[in-house]
């Protein structure tokens, strides 16, 4: 399975087998015996490839890591079907960290002993870096803080990386979160708590700064991991913009059918309605644009400044999304209120209780999904509420057709 790749074998080392091992795994239970061998060959040409651009990392301490993390590269460029973050996630953990799980049968770092030892073998890794960086310029750069015995708190930090450099130059930076959070992962099997300010793909260096997960301090810091807009491409947010740009105003102007249902009956409530719908229109295409432009806005500061670009993307959102947003939720509320109203005083052929098929269906799966918790399924739900809201307006409204005029088909015969 190792043989026949062509690099500099002087330079760089094969990947470990164990990782190989599991990538094809990966990719014959997702894609099929067939289809999955011939993709891990695939996933191996590409590896050599990749390598003729990479910086020599073999003997070094990081060695393992930096040649899996070219491998995963590889693996992720040559899918016929680009996973999710979210999807990659458990894997990429399993891929990375595996062996932390053992590891945190065995260690706890709530006791100090477990700790101090962590504390030691994380010193003992930043001398050998030390060293290696005097042979290996283009290595990792591990700056080292003393270990604070007293308070349980291990410090250190890179401030050069070879996998976020790399990254960068390749075009690999959408799935730098999988990598940048599996440190977070590892943590956590070994019942101790990371916690980050910074990273190398986004910032000018990756700090560690590791408590038992028992710590008074763990509690006092939000662990964020590294968001998944931090990896949106310019291109995606291009596509995502040019979408919703279009997507919108043609769900709005579906709308027009319920308008229609009560224009007869009520030219008060048909055109309350129509105001609702130009509205929504409007501004839901506003929202839709700055939030595209809020997420582009973040990852170009989060850039140059990481330890700002939370407060500087709040100043922004009040500046430029606050205003949009309001006016939308005014005429979302027309558009809402009024449908209901005309529904229930029976201003439309349907039956009074039909007013349960409006967009508060959206409203609800937004409440349910909170109440679920933050996963990816029940995020990507409340991210597209309205549609959800609007699938179920127009498909309820559609069962109820035929019933609804055969009704007045005996109306009107009589």
């Amino acid at each position: 399975m190792n043989r026949g790749l062509n690099f500099d074998r002087k330079k760089h080392c094969m990947y470990p087998k164990a990782m190989g091992k599991k990538i094809r795994e990966k990719l014959i239970t997702d894609f099929g015996k067939t289809v999955g061998d011939q993709l891990w060959e695939k996933t191996r040409l590409k590896y050599a490839e990749l390598l003729s651009d990479a910086p020599s990392m073999k003997g070094t301490p990081h060695s393992a890591g930096a040649y899996t993390a070219i491998l995963f590269f590889a693996y992720y460029s040559i899918l016929p079907e680009k996973l999710s973050i979210e999807a990659l996630e458990p894997f990429t953990n399993e891929l990375f960290m595996g062996s932390f799980k053992t590891m945190g049968k065995l260690f706890n770092m709530n006791r100090k002993a477990d700790l101090c030892l962590l504390a030691g073998i994380m010193k003992s890794v930043g001398k050998k870096d030390a060293a290696s960086i005097r042979k290996n310029p283009d290595g990792f750069i591990n700056v080292q803080t003393p270990f604070d015995k007293e308070n349980g708190i291990i410090r250190y930090k890179f401030t050069q990386c070879p996998n976020a450099e790399f990254a960068k130059k390749h075009g690999f930076e959408d799935i730098m979160p999988l990598l940048c959070n599996t440190d977070y992962y590892g943590m956590d099997q070994l019942h101790a708590c990371l916690i980050r300010t910074s990273n190398c793909v986004k910032g000018s260096f990756c700090d560690f700064c590791i408590v038992a997960d028992q710590n008074p301090l763990a509690d006092k810091y939000e662990r964020i991991r590294d968001s998944r807009y931090l990896g949106v491409s310019d291109e995606r947010i291009f596509w995502s913009t040019l979408l919703g740009t279009i997507g919108i105003p043609l769900e709005c102007m579906s709308w027009f059918g319920i308008y229609r249902l009560m224009s007869e009956r009520s030219p008060r409530h048909a055109h309350a309605y129509r105001a609702g719908i130009f509205g929504c229109m409007l501004f839901g295409v506003c929202v839709h644009v700055t939030c595209c432009a809020a997420v582009y806005h973040y990852n170009k500061i989060y850039r140059l400044l990481p330890d700002t670009a939370f407060d500087e993307l709040k100043h922004f959102a009040l500046l430029f999304l606050l205003a949009s947003t309001v006016l939308f939720i005014i005429f979302f509320g027309i558009a809402i209120g009024v449908q209901i109203s005309a529904f229930v005083k029976e201003k439309t052929p349907y039956p009074k209780w039909c007013w349960i098929f409006t967009l508060l269906f959206g409203a609800a799966v937004i409440v349910i999904c909170k109440l679920i918790g933050d996963f990816p399924l029940t995020n990507a739900l409340s991210t597209g509420w309205i549609s959800l809201g609007n699938i179920w307006m127009m498909g309820g409204l559609l069962v109820m057709m035929p019933k609804v005029e055969k009704t007045e088909f005996e109306i009107k015969s009589k």
